[in-house]
């Protein structure tokens, strides 16, 4: 399916849930993982220690990228994945507290407007997230394309 598989992280339990369907994707499909953090303002070691958290929830080692951010974190990953040649970005999204239904947080929405690979949003309260999720059906909508149905 998809050869190479990017997952932004922070310390959210939004980048926990993608992190652990990632890996469980990426086992099935046999594909790579790799776990990019963006910084900016605190140091670099502090970022290499958090994405070394997420190294429990793969059973495989993925690429750790730290990438200082550019001009917005949106912007940044969307290069990020184009220059490493990923096939798939996977983000975490939270539930906004402020409306009372699930919200697709910003960055999220903006990385899957800006980029030109397939963009799969993860709910960080889903309750079918993690090692022991059993995926059935998919939904992806399509607006009928030739590039949309490859």
């Amino acid at each position: 399916m998809f050869q190479h598989i990017l997952v932004p992280v922070d310390s959210s339990p939004c980048s926990r849930a993608a992190v652990a369907l990632a890996a469980r994707l990426c086992r099935a499909w046999g594909s790579q993982l790799s776990l990019a953090h963006i910084y900016e303002g605190h140091s670099s070691q502090a970022a290499q220690e958090l994405l070394e958290q997420f190294l429990s929830y793969t059973r495989q080692t993925p690429n750790l990228i730290l990438e200082p951010m550019q001009e917005n974190l949106a912007k940044t990953l969307v290069l990020l994945a184009e220059h490493e040649h990923s096939e798939l970005i996977l983000i975490g999204t939270h539930v906004d507290a402020h409306l009372e239904r699930q919200a697709i947080g910003s960055v999220a929405r903006d990385v899957a407007v800006q980029a030109r690979i397939p963009v799969l949003i993860v709910p960080a309260e889903s309750k079918k997230i993690g090692f022991e999720a059993r995926w059935a059906t998919a939904v992806l909508p399509s607006d009928g394309l030739k590039q949309a149905m490859r």
